[in-house]
């Protein structure tokens, strides 16, 4: 089962950052994030 819209896609890249171990890996991700929440 793929991502459906922009909230499961927020939620996937929160998840994706947090299980990341270079600062810069995380911020990537919570920016991928916060892209889809504003998007939704």
């Amino acid at each position: 089962m793929g991502r459906t819209d922009d909230y499961d896609a927020c939620v996937a890249a929160h998840y994706l950052a947090r299980q990341q171990d270079d600062p810069e890996e995380i911020l990537r991700w919570n920016q991928e994030a916060l892209r889809h929440a504003f998007a939704g």
